[in-house]
């Protein structure tokens, strides 16, 4: 009687687990095999013969959702009266802003981990998905993920985390860093760190938004100082070519007046009619000036 006593006691403890474990246990399975939006069973890759593959994602609590439910609750929020607004974003959570907050998940076949093997389906291995860097592409710079993890599998197990070390990982997985790693179906007591953790990173990431906001700001006023500047040297460029445009035809002017005169000058000199007419005071006296007009109607 004792003995089946102890045996029933055991397997009631499962190997010396409480029941608190036992709980804990039974909610990182739910949360590692069901849409934490809807509860439907995620169909993770070959967990299911007959069953089709569909698109998963994580949220930075490392939650699993599928994504097409997932973009329809973003689409509800959206276009939600203010009324609805509260109910919408609690349906996802305030901590996903947007599609930039969803990460894609894919799992090796079987649900396990590529490296180690192991069964990462039950929630009782550690494991994380892969956040690669984001990087900007020069052509339409616009931010697109980059690296092995975007093409195949980006869950790992931590054990092969450590074991392997993140710069080993660079390579196949890579570029991603070791705080973007993302903890899915993290038990209760680890939430109020990810959370804080989670603060951290967007109160960085929003000052250093707004300090390139002050660089960009203080490089336009420098540009301006320098397009004033240029507008003042063109206007005071532009002034001194008319003023010198000014003089030349001045010059010009004058040339013409002088060459006008020498030619009226040379044309009396040469014709003692005009001569006279011209001279202020004539030295003919008055027969000869009588005789040099008959001439001169005479012609």
């Amino acid at each position: 009687t004792v003995a089946t006593q102890r045996s029933y006691l055991r397997a009631a403890n499962l190997h010396g687990r409480s029941k608190k474990q036992l709980e804990s246990a039974e909610s990182r399975q739910e949360l590692m095999r069901t849409c934490a939006l809807t509860g439907s069973a995620l169909n993770h890759p070959q967990q299911k013969a007959d069953a089709p593959t569909q698109a998963i994602v994580a949220c930075p609590y490392g939650h699993l959702y599928l994504k097409e439910e997932a973009v329809l609750a973003l689409m509800r929020r959206r276009s939600s009266s203010t009324d609805e607004d509260a109910a919408n974003v609690a349906e996802l959570g305030s901590h996903i802003r947007g599609l930039k907050d969803l990460y894609d998940v894919r799992f090796s076949p079987g649900c396990t981990c590529p490296i180690t093997g192991l069964d990462l389906s039950s929630g009782s291995q550690p494991c994380f998905v892969i956040v690669p860097n984001k990087v900007k592409k020069k052509s339409k710079n616009k931010e697109a993920t980059s690296g092995g993890a975007v093409e195949g599998v980006n869950v790992l197990s931590e054990k092969a985390i450590k074991q392997m070390g993140v710069d080993s990982l660079q390579e196949e997985y890579g570029p991603f860093e070791e705080r973007n790693l993302v903890r899915l179906a993290p038990p209760a007591d680890m939430m109020e760190k990810i959370k804080e953790d989670l603060q951290n990173r967007r109160r960085e990431e929003q000052a250093k938004k707004s300090d390139k906001k002050s660089k960009r700001k203080v490089h336009s006023s420098g540009n301006n100082g320098v397009d004033n500047a240029k507008k003042v040297k063109t206007h005071a460029t532009s002034t001194k070519t008319a003023s010198t445009s000014s003089i030349v035809s001045n010059h010009h002017h004058n040339s013409a007046a002088s060459i006008a005169r020498a030619t009226v000058a040379s044309a009396v000199g040469k014709d003692s009619v005009l001569s006279s007419l011209f001279m202020k005071e004539s030295t003919l006296t008055e027969k000869e000036k009588k005789d040099k007009l008959m001439m001169t109607n005479g012609r």
